[in-house]
């Protein structure tokens, strides 16, 4: 089967096989093109661990592409904290207390085979057991006391300076700030980075 080249479709990198309509790569990539206030920044890509975690990774893909009506699509990072992680996804509240999966509103933890091992990694954001939906995280440091609960299902792949200038933001909050930082999406299904006033 001969790869063709690569589409890019609501901020998502896939290739396309011919005569078929699914990603033919293993691990696909993932991006957000990023701004605040406006302003260009630059661009975070997430290499998803589709080989290992297939159904979770699947689950952030479709959210980024719109799949059954459901995106991240003005979604915002609710939850920064600084030496830990920043957290997003929950397109639903707005303010981490809520999300959906493409499975419904939350899902089962896939498997805990990939640990947090440092900066970078990429992990859903959870209530506790089997509680997963649309909210991510994204470590700035080494988390293992969370191995065996999140699912990680990638790690970023460029960008990471954006993940840790985005802790300025919300230097140690716990809670969700006064200002946050918003994905949008424009004309050309780009993701934008935005401050939004909450």
């Amino acid at each position: 089967m001969r790869l063709v080249q690569p589409l890019v479709v609501f901020g998502t990198k896939v290739w396309l096989c011919r005569h078929h309509h699914h990603p033919a790569t293993v691990n696909p990539a993932v991006f957000f093109n990023m701004t605040v206030h406006g302003e260009p920044l630059d661009h975070i890509s997430f290499k998803l661990f589709a080989d290992k975690v297939a159904k979770t990774a699947e689950n952030f893909h479709a959210l980024n592409i719109g799949d059954n009506g459901l995106r991240c699509k003005g979604s915002c990072f609710h939850r920064i904290i600084v030496g830990f992680m920043c957290q997003g996804g929950d397109f639903t509240g707005h303010n981490g207390t809520s999300g959906k999966s493409m499975c419904g509103v939350k899902s089962d933890d896939e498997s805990f085979i990939l640990k947090h091992m440092g900066p970078s990694i990429l992990s859903m954001g959870n209530a506790g057991a089997n509680t997963n939906c649309s909210q991510f995280f994204t470590c700035t440091a080494k988390t293992e006391w969370s191995d065996g609960r999140p699912v990680v299902f990638g790690k970023v792949e460029e960008g990471m300076n954006i993940v840790e200038a985005m802790e300025c933001f919300s230097p140690g909050m716990a809670e969700p700030p006064s200002s946050s930082l918003m994905l949008t999406t424009d004309n050309s299904n780009k993701f934008d980075l935005k401050v939004a006033p909450w």
